[in-house]
């Protein structure tokens, strides 16, 4: 896979926004977590981490990302990917992509943990039932 091919499909599959925006939120997420030394850090201390982590995470991520389609799919499938991911409607996808992930991370948290409280539910109900031991 050429260069140019890894980086616009890269971009066009919404990776690229995607880790952009897990970097954001991580930083902000540490920022709320570091409120109580906030005040000892440097001016723009969040605006520097938060660039440089993006640059490194950025190009490690992309080397890693370009490696594992390399191993998934052969050049002819890395192409029509390309032309795949180049059409309006897979740009469209692609923008809404990190933001339907989050929702449905936020969908599964909920359907979870309404599957264990069914789980309680259903040990508790079980154990005041009589147990049958038959021989």
């Amino acid at each position: 896979m050429t260069q140019d091919q890894a980086t616009q499909l890269y971009t066009s599959m919404g990776w690229a926004d995607a880790t952009q925006q897990i970097i954001n939120n991580m930083v902000e997420l540490t920022k709320r977590q570091l409120d109580h030394v906030t005040a000892l850090l440097p001016e723009g201390f969040f605006d520097y981490f938060q660039k440089e982590l993006s640059q490194a995470s950025n190009r490690e991520f992309f080397a890693c990302w370009c490696d594992t389609l390399e191993a998934h799919f052969t050049p002819e499938q890395l192409n029509e990917l390309v032309e795949v991911f180049s059409t309006p409607i897979m740009q469209v996808f692609s923008k809404k992509q990190a933001a339907i992930s989050i929702a449905m991370m936020g969908y599964g948290e909920k359907w979870g943990e309404a599957l264990g409280k069914r789980l309680i539910q259903m040990m508790n109900d079980s154990s005041k039932e009589p147990t049958s031991t038959t021989h």
